[in-house]
């Protein structure tokens, strides 16, 4: 009989040493940095399925990343060799050969390069496809700024055939119908409206209305010309033309940072017109009227401003300098001083009548200033040096700015004598102070 050997007592024992090794013991699973480790594992985990789902490579990257390195520290601090990643501790024996099992490094050093490929590929796919639409985008973005260019270019083009027809066939000018000129207006307005965004294309409009002497027929009012170049532009005329007030009217235009540089605005109405940062260097703005007109921050150098309205014009940082203000005085040369023509924001316009009556005269006194003044007026009448002034009642002005007085003055003299009237108003509004008189002989 074959005689079986039986391991000796040393073996057994290293054998059964062995086992019982192998069994982790119950204070090893609670262990504090194994939870730790684990709990890290979360964030990369979420991070590897947000971006796979959402196909963004960054956080699928960031995720992965994050996971091979909570792998690696497990390896070392803790004891994971299924990972691969911490330091050798595979038992050795001279008698029998251990080949130790796959790790998670030898399965990722399998997929690694492929996947690395992989991605590659796919992120120059997707360059490739941002590039592909970003030029597609700018040439969409060309396309329409041509086509808008070319529209424009055709309202232009209709706009001066519509006019010169108005022109040539319904007369339009001074002595034109009304319906004449609204149409002419509303075609104006229009075109401004549709060359919003392209100053040169606004400016030929209202230079095609300056040399066909137009601007006294066709209301500009409320038009928005920001920013519009009408440097050297005439939009005044010798005088107002037959039952109007004014030559242009620009009343709530919008001109700011316009350049209106040397241009000739006499008899022009800007009253409440945006004129904010516009430029009026050695424009005439004499005679118009600039009532509410926000001039913040003008440059008004050199401008001629004799018998103009301010009044309640928005003034504060306007450049003054060698400016005519309404009455014919220069401000200071050198200063930029945003108060050297303040004292006419309250400018006056007075007007008196005298008629006829029994034994004594019949006074009226108007007044125009900006509403809500407090206004008070005097007349003096003198015949062969005979003194009879008589004083009026404070009145406040209306919305409208006008203020009226009427009474009776001194009895008439029999004999042809030459009788002296003269009229004053003083108006005072948010402690400005302004007064204006008249004069008249009979």
């Amino acid at each position: 009989m074959s005689s079986i050997s039986r391991p000796t007592p040393e073996i057994a024992a290293s054998s059964h040493a062995g086992k019982v090794a192998a069994v982790p013991s119950g204070t090893e699973w609670r262990n504090p940095r194994r939870y730790l480790l684990l709990a890290l594992l979360v964030p990369g985990l979420s991070l590897v399925i947000y971006g796979f789902m959402s196909q963004k490579l960054i956080e699928g990257g960031i995720g992965t990343l994050w996971l091979l390195s909570v792998c690696w520290l497990g390896g070392h601090i803790d004891n994971w060799n299924w990972t691969g990643m911490g330091p050798e501790t595979q038992p050795k024996s001279d008698e029998l050969d251990i080949k130790p099992g796959k790790t998670l490094w030898d399965l990722l050093q399998l997929i690694i390069v492929p996947a690395v490929l992989t991605l590659g590929v796919v992120w120059f796919n997707d360059r490739q496809g941002a590039a592909q639409s970003e030029r597609a985008q700018i040439q969409a973005a060309t396309d329409r700024a041509a086509a808008r260019e070319q529209a424009r270019d055709t309202v232009l083009t209709g706009y001066f055939s519509e006019l010169s027809d108005l022109i040539l066939k319904d007369k339009l000018g001074p002595g034109a119908n009304d319906g004449v000129r609204a149409i002419a207006r509303a075609r104006t307005l229009t075109a401004l409206t549709q060359l919003t965004g392209s100053p040169p294309r606004q400016s030929n409009v209202v230079r095609f209305l300056s040399e066909s002497d137009l601007i006294p027929v066709v209301d500009l009012s409320i038009v928005n010309l920001q920013g519009v170049s009408l440097e050297g532009f005439n939009l005044s005329c010798p005088r107002p033309p037959r039952n109007q007030r004014y030559c242009a009217d620009l009343s709530y235009a919008w001109l700011n940072h316009t350049n209106l540089k040397y241009d000739h605005l006499a008899y022009a109405n800007l009253s409440f017109a945006h004129l904010s940062h516009a430029g009026l260097l050695h424009a005439n703005l004499s005679e118009s009227r600039l009532r509410h007109a926000d001039l913040s921050y003008a440059d008004l150098s050199h401008a001629n401003l004799t018998d103009a309205d301010l009044s309640g014009a928005t003034i504060g940082g306007v450049t003054w300098r060698h400016t005519k203000c309404p009455d014919g005085t220069w401000s200071d040369r050198t200063s930029t001083s945003s108060q050297s023509c303040a004292r006419h924001l309250l400018f006056i316009r007075a007007q008196m009548t005298m008629t006829p009556a029994p034994r004594s005269y019949r006074a009226s006194l108007d007044a125009e200033t900006i509403p809500r003044a407090s206004c008070t007026a005097t007349i003096a009448s003198s015949v062969r040096g005979h003194h009879s002034p008589v004083s009026g009642p404070t009145e406040r002005a209306g919305s409208s700015g006008i203020v009226s007085w009427s009474w009776n003055t001194a009895k008439m003299r029999r004999g042809p004598y030459r009788r002296v009237n003269e009229g004053q108003v003083t108006c005072s509004y948010r402690g400005q102070l302004t007064t204006a008189s008249v004069r008249e002989t009979t």
